[in-house]
């Protein structure tokens, strides 16, 4: 397993690519998930190079800014 050092940085669309193909792979590995197909379908990038749906763009921005908040949370939020 290769692991990201610390100072390695990746652009924006590079990471929101990486979390539809993480996304993907949980999706097949899990397939009663729905919510996982659904969130690698969202994240999917067409052709033209944006994404399936553009909300899951602004949702990935907005977590993005979270996470790099002072003190980003990382509390595990359940339904």
């Amino acid at each position: 397993m290769r692991l990201a050092r610390r100072d390695e940085t990746i652009t924006l669309e590079t990471a929101f690519h990486a979390l539809h193909y993480y996304a993907a792979a949980l999706a097949a590995r899990i397939p009663s998930s729905g919510d996982l197909a659904a969130l690698a379908g969202e994240t999917a990038i067409l052709p033209d190079g944006g994404p399936a749906d553009p909300a899951a763009w602004s949702d990935f921005l907005e977590a993005v800014d979270r996470a790099r908040g002072a003190r980003p949370d990382f509390t595990l939020v359940t339904r």
